[in-house]
């Protein structure tokens, strides 16, 4: 859980890839396997996101929330986790140069 500031991105930048984002990586790398975009604020509470994560096999793995922005992006926080079972054959992992753990 964590707090953020969630922009609004509108007119000459892309929308779709402006705003705060929760981004599944392997560890200490920028390749963005999945992604979900946050556009809904909430001034108190929370809510449950939901991010498909069918391409990824057993090992380990890290959450970024991450602002992206005309310029650049700003990493917020990171929080690993681990897949424990598989549900690919791995192919994806491999075709970002990772072995499986599995």
């Amino acid at each position: 859980m964590t707090n953020n500031f969630i922009p609004k991105c509108e007119n000459e930048f892309d929308n779709e890839r402006c705003g705060t984002f929760i981004e599944i990586h392997m560890p200490g790398n920028e390749i963005i396997i999945k992604d979900v975009k946050i556009d809904e604020y909430y001034v108190n509470g929370f809510k449950t996101i939901f991010i498909n994560t069918t391409k990824l096999c057993a090992g380990r793995y890290e959450f970024w929330i991450v602002t992206r922005v005309r310029s650049f992006n700003y990493l917020i926080f990171v929080k690993q986790f681990k897949a424990t079972l598989p549900s690919c054959t791995c192919s994806y992992v491999l075709s970002l140069n990772y072995t499986c753990d599995f």
